[in-house]
């Protein structure tokens, strides 16, 4: 499977997460907040050498959970 198939929707997500913070919140430094930690999380957690795809599954989508909850 493509790489890019899989991170689609894990985009389209999370814009849809930003979308609802800036709402919720009228905030643009918190959604800013929120944008640094996904792509702290992507950078680091994700495109590290050694993870499988499987892990990194789990990792981006418990983190847009997590995130989504707060």
């Amino acid at each position: 499977m493509n790489v890019n198939m899989v991170l689609l929707p894990i985009l389209i997500l999370a814009s849809i997460g930003l979308d609802k913070v800036v709402k919720q919140t009228n905030s643009i430094g918190i959604t800013a907040a929120f944008h640094g930690i996904i792509k702290i999380l992507f950078t680091f957690g994700l495109i590290s050498n050694g993870i499988s795809m499987k892990e990194k599954l789990i990792i981006g989508i418990t983190s847009l959970i997590v995130w989504s909850s707060i």
